[in-house]
């Protein structure tokens, strides 16, 4: 079952009922109701399309960890090959700014946000909805660790139902359908329905 997230800068939490705010994870359970309040928040943000951006996340999510326990090697050398195409600094400087943006997260789960986190920065339909989660301040580190990223991936195994590399499959709802959320899931759902069970 696909559950909905989102990622939410801790900067716009404090705008959030009391029981959201509190939490110190990375990503938020996001409900209708919270789609709605948040989307206020922001001039040109439809509720709809921040939802439908949360079940995406939620069914992205359920494929990499899938991934992780199928691939385990493949996401343990994980963060030595950004160390390597990105540079050390630059990784450094995600993990720092995630921890401070959006909360805890460790181990493969970080370098999943992380790449969920890209996923989305690189998916042009966010553009309205950026304000609750672009990363202030290291947005140029995560685009080289999205870069390397890439690049290991390119050389590991596929990742399904699409049956290619883990970032060009999180990428792949928004080559179909670059200007709106909701026809992404849609295609989501039709297309990698029997895979997400």
């Amino acid at each position: 079952m696909i559950s909905p997230e989102i990622f939410l800068l801790a900067s716009r939490r404090p705008r959030l009922p009391a029981a959201e705010a509190a939490r110190q994870t990375a990503r938020l359970p996001l409900t209708m109701h919270l789609a709605r309040r948040l989307a206020t928040t922001l001039p040109d943000a439809s509720p709809a399309e921040l939802y439908a951006l949360g079940l995406l996340q939620g069914a992205f999510r359920l494929l990499l960890e899938r991934y992780r326990s199928q691939h385990p090697r493949a996401c343990a050398r994980l963060e030595e090959a950004l160390r390597q195409g990105a540079g050390a600094a630059a990784v450094e400087a995600v993990r720092r700014g995630f921890a401070a943006d959006f909360g805890a997260a460790a181990g493969a789960t970080l370098w999943e946000d992380i790449l969920l986190l890209a996923a989305a920065q690189a998916n042009p339909a966010t553009r309205p909805l950026r304000g609750l989660f672009a990363p202030p301040g290291w947005q140029t580190d995560l685009e080289r660790v999205w870069q390397a990223a890439q690049d290991y991936f390119a050389a590991q195994p596929p990742l399904p139902p699409e049956n290619l590399p883990v970032p060009e499959t999180l990428l792949a709802p928004a080559r179909r359908a670059p200007h709106r959320l909701t026809a992404q899931l849609a295609y989501v759902l039709d297309a990698w329905g029997e895979a997400l069970g």
